[in-house]
């Protein structure tokens, strides 16, 4: 059943009014009717040459809400798209709603390209690669760096863009340090301080952190040695406290409780297939403290940090469908994400294709 309505101003769709079903350890469930796509009154912007696939196709990431338990995506950018509205897919309705609205006037000739804004004042759209992320405690939805902002391609800016969940309206926060941004730079919330730590992309990169209370930014590393990859996908981890990077062929980290170490090789064994992709989905199965990762299909990997195993998990689709996901070319970013509430991985990839969800399997 398919049940549109509106809510607070903005756009709501309901996709099913029933409850989960019981997803298995191992199962992947599709969520019927669950395409984005099928959103009623899409914001009709101009400039844009890809159109509405581009907000999760155009290297767009996105961040969980662990207040409203929603996945949130925001993407588009260079020219494919230039509508900069939110979307959220909540796990309590299953539904889907547009958090805040598109800028009416996006400045199509880009004269303020350059400040990273719209002239309303609102952020640009632009590729959200890994920089986006929820913090918790303030309600805020953020971007940390801006790159590819509608219609550049290769400009970057320290911008931080914020949108409150609770005012509905954008902020602009402290700019990230120096090396902390860039093109498919990394960022990951740490539940354990609750900061932000923001990793840059290219050479001249370091590992930045941001106390969302004081509003300040703080230097993790200094500069680091050679080339940071545009291919990583970074988390946190509590046990040991790291920042940890997968992609570019490899896994390596940076010890939180000793940054002065640098960006260190982890020696990995085991399934290490997983490492040769870019920009895979990445998180962090909480009560277990394993790094959870996906590619494409069925197969899930995860990864035990004190033994250094990867090990893949076969998986199957739920039901008679038997559905499994397919990824985007462009990567998956922060679209895969884990809530411990529900103990379910929710996927977002084509707004063509539904939401998925995956239980670990045991």
């Amino acid at each position: 059943m398919l049940l549109v309505i509106w809510l607070t101003g903005f756009l709501v769709m309901t996709v099913s009014a029933k409850k989960l079903p019981d997803i298995a350890p191992g199962e992947w469930y599709a969520i019927p009717h669950s395409q984005l796509v099928n959103i009623p009154k899409k914001p009709k912007v101009a400039g844009s040459w890809t159109g509405f696939s581009a907000i999760t196709g155009a290297w767009s990431g996105g961040a969980f809400d662990t207040q409203h338990q929603q996945l949130i995506i925001w993407g588009g950018g260079h020219r494919d798209y230039s509508g900069n509205e939110l979307y959220g897919f909540s796990l309590h309705s299953l539904s889907w709603k547009r958090l805040s609205n598109a800028a009416k006037n996006v400045d199509e000739k880009g004269k303020l390209s350059v400040t990273g804004y719209y002239p309303d004042g609102s952020p640009r759209a632009r590729h959200t690669y890994n920089t986006v992320q929820y913090l918790a405690e303030q309600n805020l939805f953020c971007a940390f760096g801006a790159a590819a902002m509608f219609p550049l391609s290769q400009h970057m800016l320290p911008n931080t863009d914020c949108y409150d969940l609770t005012d509905k309206r954008w902020l602009r926060l402290p700019p990230v340090m120096v090396g902390g941004y860039g093109i498919s730079s990394t960022s990951a919330y740490d539940p354990k301080s609750g900061y932000i730590y923001s990793l840059g992309s290219g050479g001249g990169s370091a590992l930045v952190s941001y106390k969302p209370l004081a509003r300040k930014w703080l230097s993790v590393t200094g500069e680091l040695p050679g080339w940071i990859s545009y291919d990583y996908t970074a988390v946190i981890s509590s046990k040991p406290h790291w920042y940890v990077l997968v992609g570019n062929k490899e896994t390596r980290f940076i010890d939180l409780q000793n940054p002065d170490k640098g960006l260190q090789v982890l020696k990995t064994k085991g399934d290490t297939e997983i490492e040769q992709f870019a920009n895979v989905g990445l998180s962090v199965h909480q009560p277990t403290g394993l790094l959870v990762a996906w590619h494409n299909g069925a197969e899930v990997y995860t990864l035990n940090l004190e033994t250094k195993i990867w090990k893949k998990h076969s998986a199957k689709g739920y039901g008679k469908e038997k559905a499994v996901p397919k990824a985007l070319q462009n990567g998956t970013f922060g679209r895969f994400r884990y809530s411990e509430q529900y103990d379910i991985f929710i996927l977002v990839n084509s707004v063509n294709k539904p939401v998925f969800l995956y239980r670990l399997a045991e």
